[in-house]
């Protein structure tokens, strides 16, 4: 199971294919699971890659950090620990929260937020 440790904590993150990377984030209650489906049909053209907030799925469960700001900020450090300097970001339901919260703290305009 590949983690990285991100402001702390361990966090999960997987990913299949190659080419310009696309980071997946999971809606509230959910985790890298969700998008199962979804991975398959991008990555033959696309580095998907899913990660887990922490307290979901396979991330560590700390007892404290369970905050937008903090999920946005574990969102930049997951992209920095996997090297990524222009990446697109796709959120689910609270993922697409998190990716609002990202772009307002880390204007980067090579970055895209879906």
């Amino acid at each position: 199971m590949p983690t990285k440790r991100v402001n702390g904590v361990e966090l999960f993150h997987d990913e299949q294919g190659a080419g310009p990377p696309i980071l997946f984030h999971h809606g509230y209650t959910g985790s890298h699971d969700g998008w199962r489906q979804v991975l398959p049909r991008l990555a033959d053209r696309y580095r998907c890659i899913v990660m887990d907030a922490r307290g979901a799925g396979d991330s560590e469960r700390p007892a404290a950090g369970y905050t937008i700001a903090q999920y946005a900020a574990d969102v930049i450090g997951m992209a920095d620990a996997l090297g990524l300097e222009r990446f697109t970001y796709v959120g689910h339901s609270m993922g697409g929260g998190i990716g609002m919260t990202w772009r307002q703290r880390s204007p980067a305009p090579s970055s895209r937020c879906s």
